[in-house]
């Protein structure tokens, strides 16, 4: 037996990764699962920047326009400014200037559109609310909201102007930027913030993705490595085997490689997704003819919930390192679970050793977060515990919520354990070789270590 600990390593290693590579079942289900994540990615984004019915096809079409005035500066001629800019269809809507609240406008004079002038943080802001337009299909009501924004914008900026004696108070005023916000009411008159509702779900979403992808992925490839670890104990020729490498080598190569063919089948798998977003962007825009597809609004909507932390290049590059390190942490747990075995039979016995922490640290996290409530913040401890981390520290990169220097101390700590963990595989393998078949006690591996 050779007498450096690590002695035939890579011929381990490269034997047993290109034996499982090549199987039937691992290249079909790579290839199959990748042709579908590029084609179904492809057409889902071609059939979602499908052009919708252009709103140039409406005509403007409101007659009255309700308008309370918050700003003290009083209620512009918007019917005159309309005549002067030759907006005609503009000019023949009423604006009707009103002290009653906006619920009560909405709600007892069944109102269509509402104008809100205020002045928020230093800002003035033009609020446009729509009514329950329960006779106006959400085409037109697309298309008057588009003139609506622009002119009201214009006509309040000459209001300010006209409305200034060029003070230094009122010339202040005249550079405050203004803002049109448009917001409509639900069938029930209820309102809210989309895009934190949007940034929630996502967020929600995102940290569920990421758990079951490592849930799955760590049950299907651990039972393998449970299953194949202990083949050699078992095995006549063991004991020549180990003439050319030894105990560690042998149990080191084997489980590297079942977990580095796990980690390549799950990159080439992200890159058919990434494959598959700029195919369909591409296909999207000559179909269309178009400069841009639904990826473009994508990015620019993610941008915007995220504020630009998250979805970042460091940040989705975090993502994958801390992805395929959870894999790795997790299946060298299974490979523990294969070390201690003396039979591949038996495997079926030890899959609580890596299948149980799993759970908890799933429960442990649903618990430790609210997301019934919307919070998708998880604690930074839970992103620095290798068992918790596997699951919660690439969405929480994704997200933003975790920063790219923690996301590293995760990784670094999660290297660590991970390097811990396959020397005690090695050494519990190591100790138990020779039990051809025999039942392992637990005193029996508590022995190993005493040696």
């Amino acid at each position: 037996m050779k007498s450096n600990t690590f002695s035939g390593f890579w011929i381990i290693f490269k034997y047993n990764l290109k034996q499982h590579m090549k199987t039937a079942k691992y290249l079909s289900s790579t290839i199959l699962i990748a042709l579908i994540l590029i084609a179904g990615i492809t057409g889902l984004i071609v059939f979602l920047s499908e052009p919708e019915t252009e709103t140039s096809d409406y005509k403007y079409d409101v007659k009255e326009i309700y308008v309370i005035d918050e700003t003290k500066l009083g209620v512009p001629d918007y019917k005159e400014f309309a005549s002067m800019l030759e907006e005609k269809d503009i000019a023949k809507t009423n604006f009707i200037e009103t002290t009653e609240s906006a619920e009560k406008v909405l709600n007892d004079k069944e109102a269509d559109y509402l104008l809100i002038q205020k002045c928020v943080d230093d800002e003035y802001v033009l609020e446009v609310i729509t009514g329950k337009n329960v006779d106006t299909s959400d085409e037109q009501v697309d298309a008057n909201l588009s003139c609506l924004e622009e002119f009201l914008s214009a006509s309040f900026q000459n209001h300010i102007y006209a409305t200034s004696g060029l003070t230094g108070e009122q010339i202040v005023k005249i550079l405050l930027p203004v803002e049109t916000s448009i917001q409509e009411i639900a069938e029930d008159g209820s309102t809210g913030d989309e895009v934190d509702d949007t940034r929630m779900i996502i967020g929600i979403i995102c940290i569920f993705v990421f758990v079951m992808l490592v849930y799955f992925m760590v049950l299907i490839y651990g039972v393998q490595i449970c299953s194949d670890v202990p083949t050699e104990k078992t095995s006549k020729l063991v004991e020549q085997m180990l003439l050319s490498v030894t105990p560690t080598a042998l149990v080191s190569g084997k489980i590297l490689s079942m977990i580095c063919s796990c980690i390549i089948q799950f990159i080439i798998w992200v890159l058919s997704i990434v494959a598959g977003i700029v195919l369909g962007n591409n296909v999207a825009m000559s179909v269309y003819d178009s400069d841009a597809s639904v990826v473009s609004l994508a990015i620019e909507m993610l941008g915007k919930w995220f504020n630009g932390i998250g979805f970042s290049i460091p940040s989705i590059i975090m993502m994958v390192v801390l992805t395929c390190l959870g894999l790795v942490f997790y299946l060298l747990l299974a490979g523990i679970s294969g070390s201690a075995l003396s039979k591949p039979e038996a495997a079926g016995n030890v899959q609580a050793i890596f299948v149980l922490p799993l759970v908890i640290s799933f429960l442990t996290l649903l618990y430790a977060t609210d997301f019934i409530s919307g919070n998708y913040n998880i604690p930074l401890i839970y992103n620095l515990i290798p068992f918790t981390a596997a699951l919660s520290a690439p969405a929480s990169v994704l997200l933003g919520t975790l920063s790219i220097p923690m996301a590293i101390v995760s990784a670094l700590i999660t290297i660590a354990v991970s390097i811990l963990l396959l020397y005690l595989a090695a050494k519990i393998y190591k100790g138990l070789l020779f039990f051809n078949g025999k039942k392992i006690k637990p005193k029996d591996i508590i022995l190993i270590f005493k040696k």
